[in-house]
């Protein structure tokens, strides 16, 4: 019989994908962190690895690094579980041996379950005599609502591990504990709502947690605006929290993102920063162009430069909310300038939120989705038509890459 270990420290997930592996004939050891999941290793020689890249005391990088020296030539297939924006530890769990790489996400409890079996060049296998798992494996379908039910159950739960944290981010904003709390809580989050079938909340608190193990890893990029930014994506998971069954998140691979700005450098930025969450990004370069886009088609974010030589963005926005179909679509404005007058000038002139330059790529990611997800109502009705003049744009370059 096949031996698994998992190395996971979230015991919910743990605990589900062993009471999952176990109905499927294998043994399976479980272990929270690096440092035990190491021990368990030695102890009892498993033939496959199931690994989390994050996990506290001993990263999943340096665990995969230590299992292949201690396991000498033996094969030893390991499966990770990741982040997918963290595309540099990704390249290192590689280079470090693992064997497939999973994005946590994304992946659903049949994948992995599918992952393990072509590993291992094994077929599904009855239960073993006297297992406590008294049904067969569900399907995904059968599977999902009953764990969207339990992580509901939990999530308000796992907003107030959040609160203290952010507390003290408010008085001491590049608290690196404060920020590896956080940065563990919506990892959490993150990999429950994929089990629990709530996919845009799942990418929501993917980002975020990207965002925070970047701001946790280099505390000095902790700016007011990173920390307004991490204040928001938590205020969106409390509204989720507040009413389940009445909020309908927005998918935000169907949402479209309008950028305008003169600076062609500023433009293919914003265009990276928004294409790492997969959002849609239409580019315009002044603000009578994104007036014509305005009038092809409906947007559910506008970023917005406000220095800008023919009009600014203040006089943009100044058209749009006179306009019924417009008046509530939510506007970031882009600056140059990071003072505070200028931020208050922004919202005195109709904006939603204001972001400066240079900004971080993450930052602007998570604050686009906390927008696009907690939207503006169905505002997806014939457009009032614009005055405008100049040259449609065409969609910024889909393989825009990070600077």
């Amino acid at each position: 019989m096949k031996r698994i270990l998992i190395i996971e420290d979230d015991r919910f997930i743990a605990d589900m994908y062993q009471a999952k592996l176990h109905a499927e004939g294998f043994l399976v050891d479980v272990a929270s962190n690096g440092r035990s999941g190491l021990k368990q290793f030695d102890l009892n020689q498993p033939d496959l690895v199931l690994v989390d890249l994050m996990l506290p005391e001993i990263n999943g990088v340096d665990v995969i690094r230590s299992m292949h020296a201690r396991a000498g030539n033996r094969e030893l297939p390991i499966i990770v579980f990741s982040n997918a924006y963290l595309g540099g530890m990704v390249q290192q769990a590689w280079e470090a041996g693992a064997s497939q790489v999973l994005t946590k996400a994304n992946c659903k409890p049949g994948q992995v379950l599918q992952a393990v079996k072509d590993a291992l060049h094994v077929s599904s296998s009855p239960p073993p005599p006297g297992t406590a798992v008294d049904r067969p494996t569900e399907s995904g379908a059968a599977f999902i609502p009953e764990i969207s039910g339990l992580f509901f159950r939990n999530f308000p739960q796992m907003l107030v591990t959040l609160r203290q944290p952010m507390s003290v981010l408010g008085k001491s904003p590049q608290d690196a504990s404060a920020l590896q709390a956080l940065c563990r809580t919506v990892h959490s989050i993150a990999a429950n709502a994929c089990l629990a079938g709530i996919d845009p909340l799942a990418q929501m608190a993917t980002a975020l947690e990207s965002l925070l193990k970047l701001l946790w890893e280099k505390p000095e990029r902790v700016t007011p605006s990173t920390v307004r930014s991490v204040g928001q994506a938590i205020k969106l998971f409390e509204d989720i929290a507040a009413s389940p069954n009445d909020r309908v998140l927005k998918d935000p691979s169907t949402a479209r993102v309008l950028v305008v700005d003169d600076d062609e450098f500023a433009r293919h930025a914003v265009c990276s920063a928004l294409e790492i969450v997969n959002l849609t990004v239409i580019c315009a370069d002044s603000p009578a162009n994104a007036l014509e886009e305005l009038e092809q088609g409906h947007f559910d974010l506008i970023i917005s430069d406000i220095e800008m030589p023919t009009a600014d963005g203040y006089s943009l926005c100044t058209i749009l909310r006179g306009v019924p179909t417009y008046e509530k679509i939510p506007i970031i404005f882009l600056s140059q300038h990071a003072d505070s007058d200028h931020r208050k000038e922004s919202f005195v002139r109709g904006g939603n939120d204001f972001i400066s330059k240079p900004f971080l790529y993450m930052e602007l990611a998570v604050k686009a989705l906390s927008f696009v997800m907690h939207g503006t109502g169905d505002n997806r009705e014939t457009v009032t038509p614009l005055a405008s003049q100049g040259r449609r744009r065409q969609p910024a370059d889909a393989n825009c890459q990070i600077a």
